[in-house]
């Protein structure tokens, strides 16, 4: 399972055993799964008996900002959680490590395990797929961008069609967005982000920009839905049609070339080559009859997510739930009344924060 801004695994942590969860009213239940930036835990509030989540962050690998960041975005956002995003319970620190709590989600699973499953039917795959424009809508409406979407990253009832979005620890609100550190899974990265995963881009992405991004990601997520399998394999096959067409010294250069070099490499060719606008630019006839298969949703801006122009991109709302937070689409906009000079950022968590909140935060 995939819990946090990198990849958790079961059980235990790559370079040592994981430390029991110790923290004041709580009583640990299980290990979820650990990463290079600590581990998530289900937890027994021993005031309440509630079940929560505790996402375990040590001091020394997470900045205090950092984790500020995750719990006040999580905070801004608790009115719209009911339906598609991650609760927040509370936030607490103690000498060695901080800890965001959030609320336990018993029944549901990462969105990838159910796209794997065989008994997946075609109507739940269309309903999890208007939930997931729900969920991203109600996100974006609030001038938030996730900007690490991927099937890890988004929770769906075991038995239903309800999703719940994850981990939102790289994410950014308002003129926050406004950065050149980009952020992500290559897998899931759109092209315009992916050369700069590991530096600084060259220019600052604004927040309309960060959403495009998320659009982007959208749309692999739901083809992974639809195919039943990783975009990887889509990558590999795309790159292998490619390559196919080469002359054989291209070929080899392209074999010398390291791993991480490779994926770039095909991550470019796929970005390049593939666009479900139109069913007949798919490189691979099986990823033909996925596109045809998702665009018979007749989903308005389906066709447009996985655009290579980011301008193109639109997620126009889909009705069903009143609380979508109207409509939404990737031209919208946040205009602040104050924007506070670079020299003294403030948080949501100041003390201020109510006053900080209506200045960046607050559509008009």
């Amino acid at each position: 399972m995939s819990w946090g801004t990198s990849t958790w695994f079961a059980g235990k942590r790559r370079g040592g055993a994981v430390k029991p969860l110790s923290v004041r009213g709580l009583t640990q239940v299980k290990l979820l799964g650990a990463g290079s930036f600590g581990e998530v835990f289900s937890a027994r509030d021993n005031k309440t008996g509630m079940m929560v989540v505790v996402k375990r962050l040590p001091r020394a690998k997470v900045s205090l900002l950092s984790a500020k960041r995750e719990a006040d975005l999580l905070k801004y956002m608790q009115p719209a959680c009911q339906l598609y995003i991650l609760c927040f319970e509370r936030f607490q620190e103690d000498a060695q490590n901080y800890y965001i709590l959030t609320e336990f989600l018993e029944d549901y699973v990462p969105l990838g395990q159910v796209a794997r499953d065989p008994a997946l039917t075609d109507e739940r795959r269309a309903e999890i797929t208007r939930n997931l424009y729900r969920g991203l809508q109600t996100i974006h409406s609030r001038d938030v961008a996730h900007r690490d979407l991927k099937p890890d990253n988004v929770l769906v009832s075991k038995n239903g069609s309800n999703i719940k979005f994850i981990d939102f620890g790289v994410s950014c609100a308002g003129f926050l967005c406004e950065t050149r550190s980009m952020a992500g899974t290559p897998a899931f990265a759109a092209p315009e982000v992916y050369p700069y995963l590991s530096k600084l881009a060259p220019r600052a992405f604004t927040l309309d920009q960060m959403k495009r991004t998320d659009l982007w990601s959208l749309g692999l997520i739901i083809w992974e839905l639809f195919a039943g399998g990783s975009t990887w394999k889509m990558w590999i096959d795309a790159a292998d049609k490619y390559y196919a067409a080469k002359k054989p010294y291209v070929v080899e250069k392209f074999n010398r070339l390291p791993t991480d070099q490779q994926t770039r490499a095909k991550q470019q060719v796929f970005s390049k080559n593939f666009n479900y606008n139109n069913p007949k630019d798919i490189l691979v006839a099986e990823n033909r009859k996925v596109a045809q298969k998702m665009l018979a949703l007749n989903l308005p801006g389906l066709s447009s997510l996985l655009n290579r122009d980011p301008n193109k991109r639109v997620l126009p709302r889909v009705g069903g739930s009143a609380r979508a937070g109207g409509v939404v689409t990737a031209d919208t906009r946040m205009r602040f009344r104050t924007r506070l000079p670079a020299r003294a950022p403030r948080y949501l968590s100041e003390p201020s924060s109510a006053v900080i909140q209506n200045r960046l935060l607050q559509i008009h």
